[in-house]
């Protein structure tokens, strides 16, 4: 994924009065689009995701866990030895 590290989304209201995503929500969901979903923790608050394209490990996260759904994502690029700690069920030793 051509991104930073971490990518915070937000909602914001448009022009009609809707509640959507930020452009950087929208960047976050079209990248899980793409990304291979390997494990979850937390009940499932907590997701890892893989990018086939690069090897890179994703947790998305929910900042705003208070809000409605969760509110919007956070999306952190993690290192495989911090995967290994988080998803030991994985096998990642």
């Amino acid at each position: 994924m051509d991104a930073p590290n971490e990518l915070t989304g937000n909602w914001i209201v448009d022009e009609s009065g809707r509640v959507v995503g930020d452009k950087a929500e929208q960047e976050i969901l079209e990248a899980l689009g793409r990304f291979t979903r390997l494990s979850e923790r937390e009940g499932g608050w907590t997701t890892l995701y893989l990018d086939p394209s690069d090897g890179s490990y994703w947790e998305r996260t929910f900042v705003q866990s208070e809000l409605h759904g969760g509110g919007p994502s956070k999306l952190t690029r993690i290192p495989a030895a911090q995967v290994a700690e988080r998803y030991p069920k994985l096998g990642m030793a």
